[in-house]
């Protein structure tokens, strides 16, 4: 009877063993995976967001006469955007360096930053930067006369 009850502690300390192992090593893989998702997620988000944004401008800019508009963009975590006057620009930090065709700069700080700028009609960006929401925004986009659009 002894060795029934050897043999069966044995079978529970090696299977705990194996189970622990493949813990770690699917751990090592399921959470960096898991990093990359998140990271792909908030980079077509902020794309979106940014893509919106232009279109609406480049809409309002085309327009004959004056017009005014609001849109609604959601800005993912860890996402900012900013406008230089010709071009949308969002920056979103991520956790690994080499997120699909973004490559992210490396500049030895730990802060991996990617970045995309879209072309814009020339406007005026009084309502940015956008900052580190992870919400919805609402942005009034106007074109008054002389042909300039603001955004705010």
């Amino acid at each position: 009877m002894n060795k029934k009850g050897q043999i069966s502690i044995e079978f529970v300390l090696i299977l705990l063993i194996g189970l622990i192992y493949l813990n770690t090593i699917s751990s090592a893989v399921i959470y960096p995976a898991i990093d990359s998702a998140k990271d792909v997620s908030n980079i077509g988000e902020a794309r979106l967001a940014v893509e919106k944004i232009v279109n609406s401008v480049n809409e309002l800019a085309a327009s004959p006469g004056e017009g005014k508009k609001t849109i609604n963009v959601f800005v993912p975590e860890k996402t900012t955007i900013t406008c230089t006057g010709s071009a949308v620009k969002f920056s979103v930090q991520v956790a690994g360096n080499n997120i699909g065709s973004c490559k992210a700069a490396n500049d030895g700080d730990d802060d991996h930053i990617c970045s995309k700028s879209i072309a814009i009609s020339a406007v005026d960006c009084t309502g940015f930067p956008i900052l580190n929401r992870k919400s919805l925004v609402a942005l009034k986009i106007a074109k008054v006369s002389g042909g300039t659009v603001s955004i705010s």
